[in-house]
């Protein structure tokens, strides 16, 4: 901006150029009028503001020092304001303004590329008009800007002038749109070109609705196109494409996409029973003498991602006795995802034989529907003892090496046909008959009461224990000496707890407090042995007893300890 037409002054004129802006203060001296006071000292100075409209106007903002005596000397004390005079003609102002008594004033809506000329008087509050301050002073209003255009590019997705656009996690199959928005944010018309014409989008992404291509666009308008995404195949999708217009800077706008396909939401059942290995859907029941009942539970879980819907179960393909559907929770139950339900199923042989059936689970799961399960049991006659299941073994496996002399043999629970208690003897020995340099466990049981394991009892422990438990409460009460029965009972106490702490019976020990316990990840017994030589090979079996003399015996395994 420049200041024109300031004739020479006496005192030196301060210039301050600020960022573009300048600042000129200027001693003004009033002409003498024949009004009732005389004003002197009157200052007019210049600070012009300028900044491009779309009608190229321009603001000038004048301030001045107030007079503050009369032209004779006196005080003055009525001053009431100020008139701003200006024009484009030097001393012809065709405009004015009462600015009242303030000693700065923006001038606004001059036209930019015109000279104004500038003068103020000042007037008291009789209404005494002083003359025109002096000199005038002259702004010059700057040229517009040469007309250019300009094109902003925004989308729908916050942050929206990133030029980049995510549609996030798209289920395959569907679509989102996004929309994008063409600016011209110059002062020129903005021409734009074909979108996508020379970088392309390929699919899943497209462009519909495009109202931007070879469109012309004035100042301050805009136009709009839609992206698509619409993924057929799970996945993440980048891709970019290309807005061409006349901004000679900005020309290509590139614009970015990127999304995710996701798999259709499905259902997706499984099935688990009680009896390893869990999710073969099978149910052995094994041996059970007839009359007598035997439980397996089955789970049903939703392992998908939309709700599983499950039908009435055995109802096309129902269960016979000696099998039988109880405490079923899932029957026309919907399964949210990660939910469950269960039912049971109860084995109850009337009669001696091999029993074997099926069962379905119908679902909305399209690719397991119906889930069968099977099921199979054997009734044996009444009229005898039936022994336990021959135990498994589990660990040590067979032929392992480089085990500790201390170890935790692992096997799996033996039922009883006749619902009896089971016990384990454990034979660990140096030959593979079992006769040379052996390590025994006996009497280990497989019994819990309030997540309490009771093993390695031994016959006599448990002998000692019922017998402390049960017959002497009663001589308790009968017999007068009490005293002495009193104190049978604590030694019979303390020696059945020593009996239950001490653990593995026979030769071995085993040094662990808690015998034979039960582990839930295998669903057995366990007991740990100590004693064991360094650098030997040892075979190992598990004899199942019941408490009417039934045996069985497992496999003979070996292992060898490290040196």
């Amino acid at each position: 901006m420049l200041i024109q037409g300031l004739p020479p002054l006496k005192k030196p004129v301060s210039l301050l150029e600020e960022t573009g802006f300048f600042n000129v203060r200027r001693k003004i001296m009033l002409k003498k009028i024949c009004f009732k006071h005389l004003y002197s000292g009157l200052t007019l100075g210049l600070v012009i503001l300028l900044h491009a409209t779309v009608l190229f106007a321009g603001n000038v903002t004048l301030a001045w020092d107030p007079p503050t005596t009369n032209e004779d000397g006196t005080p003055l004390t009525d001053l009431a304001g100020f008139i701003i005079y200006y024009g484009t003609t030097s001393g012809d102002y065709s405009q004015s303004i009462d600015v009242g008594n303030v000693t700065t004033y923006q001038v606004s809506n001059l036209t930019e590329g015109l000279t104004y000329y500038f003068a103020a008087t000042a007037y008291d509050t009789s209404g005494n008009e002083s003359e025109y301050s002096y000199p005038e002073a002259v702004a010059t209003m700057a040229p517009p800007p040469p007309p250019s255009p300009e094109i902003t590019v925004t989308d729908s997705v916050a942050p929206t002038g990133d030029l980049q656009i995510p549609f996030g996690n798209v289920t395959e199959g569907s679509s989102s749109n996004q929309t994008v928005t063409v600016t011209s944010d110059g002062n020129a018309e903005l021409v734009i070109g074909y979108i996508a014409q020379n970088n392309p989008l390929s699919a899943p992404f497209s462009i519909l609705n495009d109202y931007c291509s070879g469109q012309t666009l004035s100042p301050s308008s805009n136009c709009t196109l839609t992206v698509r995404f619409s993924p057929t195949a799970t996945g993440l999708f980048n891709d970019s494409f290309d807005i061409p217009s006349s901004d000679s800077d900005e020309n290509p706008v590139t614009v970015s996409v990127n999304g995710t396909g996701e798999a259709i939401p499905v259902p997706d059942i499984t099935v688990t029973d009680s009896v390893a290995p869990t999710a073969d859907l099978q149910i052995p029941f094994g041996d059970l003498t007839e009359w007598l009942s035997r439980d397996r539970v089955v789970t049903i879980a939703n392992d998908g991602s939309a709700d599983l819907a499950i039908g009435y179960i055995a109802q096309n393909n129902p269960l016979s006795a000696p099998f039988s559907i109880l405490n079923d929770y899932c029957s026309g139950q919907t399964l949210t995802p990660s939910s469950n339900c269960t039912l049971t199923v109860r084995f109850s042989p009337t009669i001696a034989g091999l029993f074997n059936d099926s069962f379905d689970i119908p679902s909305n799961d399209s690719d397991e529907n119906p889930v069968t399960i099977s099921v199979s049991g054997t009734g044996l006659p009444a009229d005898s003892n039936n022994p336990p299941a021959i135990p498994e073994l589990i660990f040590p496996a067979d032929n392992q090496e480089g085990l500790g002399t201390t170890i935790e043999f692992k096997w799996k629970e033996s039922t009883d046909p006749d619902e009896d208690t089971v016990t384990y003897d454990l034979y660990a020995c140096e030959d593979k008959d079992l006769t040379i340099g052996c390590i025994t466990a006996t009497d280990i049981a497989f019994r819990w009461s309030e997540g309490i394991s009771y093993a390695s009892i031994g016959s006599y422990g448990t002998w000692l224990l019922f017998f402390g438990m049960g017959i002497l409460p009663v001589l308790l009460g009968v017999t007068r000496n009490r005293r002495k029965i009193a104190l049978l009972i604590a030694v019979i106490t303390i020696a059945t707890v020593f009996l239950v702490s001490c653990g593995g019976g026979g030769g071995g020990g085993t040094g662990d407090s808690s015998g034979g316990t039960t582990s839930d990840s295998f669903n057995g017994v366990s007991q740990v042995v100590s004693g064991f030589s360094v650098d030997t090979a040892y075979h190992w079996k598990i004899v199942a007893k019941d408490s009417y003399g039934g045996e069985t015996e497992s496999e003979i395994w070996s292992f060898i300890t490290a040196e």
